[in-house]
């Protein structure tokens, strides 16, 4: 039997050790931006919309979380991946792909 797992529990395999700092663009409420907070992540939630941003920016902050409103056209994170393992950069670009463009998920 194949366990799924939420992207919730990727991203906490991957989430490096120490004090990583991530930028969720698209945040949306903040629930994934609160989510890594509390597990050491220092973050900051992107949204264009001022709806969204106005209820993450409601919720009580549970780390050092912040927000910014933003549109963003374009998103480079793999010159930013040399520290990390390949292995986990693969899983992080798989799972992205996963969502944003299904054809990636046969690399």
């Amino acid at each position: 039997m194949t366990t799924t797992r939420s992207p919730r529990d990727v991203l906490d395999e991957i989430l490096p050790a120490g004090d990583p700092v991530v930028v969720d663009v698209g945040c949306g409420d903040g629930s994934l931006v609160r989510h890594l907070a509390r597990h050491g992540a220092h973050v900051i939630g992107v949204e264009v919309g001022a709806e969204p941003l106005a209820r993450a920016r409601a919720h009580e902050p549970v780390a050092d979380e912040r927000y910014e409103q933003a549109g963003v056209d374009q998103i480079q994170f793999l010159m930013a991946t040399e520290s990390v393992p390949h292995d986990k950069v693969m899983k992080s670009i798989r799972m992205f792909g996963e969502h944003i463009i299904p054809e990636i998920s046969t690399w």
